[in-house]
């Protein structure tokens, strides 16, 4: 069997070898990657929900009123949100297969999620009355 000596924090553990990854201080790592997997996996099933059943009267401001297309507002929220859902898993993805691209990978989970909603924001402009 091949253990090594590995240390954690303060204290020195013995461990077998992790396929993904050096030492086993990575190993904190696996829960956050699963979370990020299942609010990856939550923005994919939201955009669903958009796709197919379209409550478009549950977000801010809307107002029947000013909308004129109730349908493709529903599909362009809808494509953001599976967009958003979609570029999380991968960039989770890439992390688990150990091709980090980008150090802090969480952080750029964040601007995923901010850019993605400046931009949907943005682009609600067109299925309302000026």
């Amino acid at each position: 069997m091949n253990l090594k000596p590995v240390q954690l924090s303060t204290n020195y553990a013995y461990c077998l070898p992790h396929p993904f990854y050096q030492t086993s201080e990575a190993y904190a790592l696996e829960p956050l990657i699963l979370i990020r997997l299942i609010y990856g996996t939550f923005f994919i099933l939201l955009g669903l929900v958009f796709w197919r059943l379209k409550p478009v009267n549950i977000l801010s401001g809307y107002d029947e009123k000013k909308v004129l297309d109730k349908e493709g507002l529903a599909k362009w929220i809808s494509g953001n949100l599976l967009l958003t859902g979609l570029l999380i898993i991968l960039n989770a993805s890439l992390d688990i297969a150990g091709s980090n691209p980008v150090e802090k990978s969480v952080l750029l989970d964040f601007l995923i999620i901010f850019t993605m909603a400046v931009l949907t924001a943005l682009g609600t402009g067109r299925y309302e009355k000026k």
